[in-house]
């Protein structure tokens, strides 16, 4: 989850507090700030749409590329090597933007094996709770004069988080841990009564990497600020800042990037993604089911008649991939033809809501690993 910035409406007494969500503890509560926020709940599938908005606009997509070396003409880095699937690949460019995130440093050291650390990394964790009933909002939770943690509605579950606490090593091996998932239950029940944070009520739990400035001090601390350096080459590093405000972020990077690709005017008008407009025109199969309709359209917006298409003439796509969630086979083949799906875990993680609501198991994973594989055999 992601937030942007909170537009503070009014404070409410206690009394009013609870009567718009009941499920807070009502000990030692004095009142609630009432605020509106922009929540960022899948951000899987808004880098989705970006990717195929990319895509669409001519870029190349290559999901699963690793970037082994860069090229260099001159004295100028002038691409990269990129390895796929056991397949190096040289791509040459008049500009290359190292937006590796939490490798970003990784990338910075292909050129100069000596260069030293320009960021550090935090680790946020998240769980995801199942719900007797739904909540009507979404709760900031003070934790002292620093920190704040959520509890946000997701589909129809809770999801709590975040934490806050260096990491160091491989990027790829953050992982959530027990005294992480302890952490996450613990702050919540300041605000949750028990029966709402139980461990048994624990459907998923994940992690990711923040991107912060090198600096001392605790990463609590630390600005959320995006950072632009160039290395000795002329690659333009971007690291840190938050995903919702990753157009400002793309639109500084190529207000710096002028001179380089010969671009002498940048629109900065709002462009919708993929997905985004044609709502009121789409039609969706009838007989759907109200959660699934509900899900879809939630997803994929107006791509999910795209997304149901193939069912007209295979009916067996409309199955539901587990009996307590909503979400299809038809997505399966979809993240697979469209979505540049390669592996369950693109399916299960980032694609569809199966992982988070727990429904992860192997038996599903070979499911969708069948379902891929037929797919990329045609």
């Amino acid at each position: 989850m992601a937030t942007a910035t909170a537009y503070l409406d009014r404070v409410l007494p206690a009394i009013d507090a609870l009567s718009l969500e009941p499920a807070i503890r009502p000990d030692d509560l004095r009142g609630a700030g009432y605020y509106f926020d922009d929540l960022l709940l899948f951000p899987e599938r808004l880098c989705l749409e970006n990717v195929r908005a990319a895509v669409e606009a001519g870029a190349c997509a290559l999901n699963g590329a690793e970037v082994i070396g860069l090229h260099s003409s001159n004295g100028r880095i002038s691409g990269a090597e990129v390895r796929v699937d056991g397949e190096e690949i040289a791509v040459h460019a008049r500009a290359v933007v190292n937006a590796a995130g939490p490798w970003v440093d990784h990338v910075r050291r292909l050129e100069d094996p000596r260069a030293g650390s320009s960021v550090r990394l935090s680790k946020g964790a998240h769980v995801l709770l199942t719900l007797d009933e739904g909540w009507a909002a979404a709760l900031t939770i003070a934790q002292d004069d620093v920190r704040v943690t959520f509890a946000v509605p997701w589909h129809d579950m809770l999801l709590l988080g975040t934490t806050d606490a260096e990491h160091s090593g491989d990027p790829g091996a953050v992982a959530v841990t027990p005294a992480d998932v302890e952490q996450i239950l613990d702050e919540a029940s300041v605000a949750l009564p028990a029966d709402v944070v139980a461990r048994d009520r624990l459907a998923a739990a994940y992690a990711g990497l923040r991107v912060l400035p090198a600096g001392d001090g605790e990463s609590v601390s630390a600005k959320r600020e995006t950072v632009f350096t160039r290395s000795p080459g002329g690659m333009l590093n971007v690291a840190g800042g938050k995903l919702t405000t990753y157009r400002r972020i793309a639109l500084q990077a190529l207000d710096r990037l002028g001179t380089d690709i010969g671009l002498h005017r940048l629109d900065a008008r709002p462009w919708p993604l993929p997905g985004a407009v044609g709502l009121d025109q789409m039609v969706l199969p009838k007989g759907l089911e109200p959660d699934v309709r509900a899900h879809l359209l939630h997803l994929y917006g107006s791509l999910a008649a795209e997304v149901l298409a193939p069912a007209a003439e295979d009916p067996s796509l409309l199955e539901r991939l587990h009996p307590d969630g909503p979400d299809i086979v038809a997505e399966v083949r979809y993240a697979a033809t469209h979505e540049w799906a390669r592996s369950a875990d693109d399916v299960l993680r980032r694609r569809t809501t199966c992982f988070h609501r727990g429904f992860a198991d192997d038996a599903l994973r070979d499911r969708v690993e069948n379902i891929l594989a037929t797919e990329l055999e045609r």
